[in-house]
């Protein structure tokens, strides 16, 4: 049967799994498939397309883990649903990260996506601009995220692999720089576990600073 993009480029991330964003290749992805290249042409011009439609995908299976708000659910418990799985989603595929912010961001996924977290910010209560710089802070340490995860070694090491994070770890001169030195003291801390509780504590941070901001501002009973 004939190829189908969505059955391309989901081949694609299968073979960016196994070879990194940057050993993916129409070439590589043809063999990959058992076809010739040509075929692929017919379906994407060239890398860029390819890779618009595998972001496309990753944002859409995100979106289709994602429900809309109970009428009783706080605004800040369903960003954080919404933080958690958009991480989990590009985490699922290496270079996730990678993929999502080198596509084209006019794709239908995205722009669909925006709408949704603009509306529930603004039913809750966020005037637009609030609601936008709110939504566009929080993909943007989604994204910085797995960004740092997938960027470094580390990432790559198991929550056992003690003598891979030592290597890592930085040379300096403690005595000039306790507080960094304090830190890199934390148990495991390259660790996919301590990632995960960095992320957390993050968002937590950034959504009681906006809890914050929103409750001031109408207790000053601004709009």
């Amino acid at each position: 049967m004939p190829l189908q993009r969505e059955t391309v480029a989901r081949a694609a991330l299968r073979l960016v799994d196994e070879v990194g964003l940057d050993g993916l290749t129409i070439r590589r992805l043809a063999a990959y498939l058992n076809i010739q290249n040509p075929s692929l042409y017919w379906h994407f011009k060239n890398k860029q397309e390819l890779l618009n439609c595998m972001a496309e995908l990753i944002l859409a299976d995100f979106f289709a883990e994602l429900h809309e708000p109970e009428p009783d659910q706080d605004w800040a418990d369903w960003l954080t649903i919404y933080a958690r799985r958009l991480r989990d989603m590009m985490l699922a595929h290496r270079d996730g990260a990678r993929i999502v912010a080198e596509a084209d961001p006019s794709r239908s996924a995205f722009f669909e996506g925006f709408e949704w977290v603009l509306n529930v910010l603004r039913h809750a209560g966020f005037d637009g601009n609030e609601a936008a710089i709110g939504v566009i802070t929080l993909q943007n340490y989604v994204l910085g995220n797995v960004f740092e995860i997938q960027a470094h070694p580390f990432s790559l090491a198991s929550d056992e692999d003690e003598q891979h994070r030592s290597a890592l770890r930085l040379s300096f001169d403690e005595e000039h720089f306790p507080n960094v030195a304090a830190f890199l003291r934390t148990p495991a801390l390259y660790s996919s576990a301590w990632a995960s509780t960095q992320f957390e504590t993050g968002l937590s941070l950034f959504l009681d600073g906006l809890r914050t901001h929103f409750a001031q501002k109408h207790s000053n009973g601004t709009s």
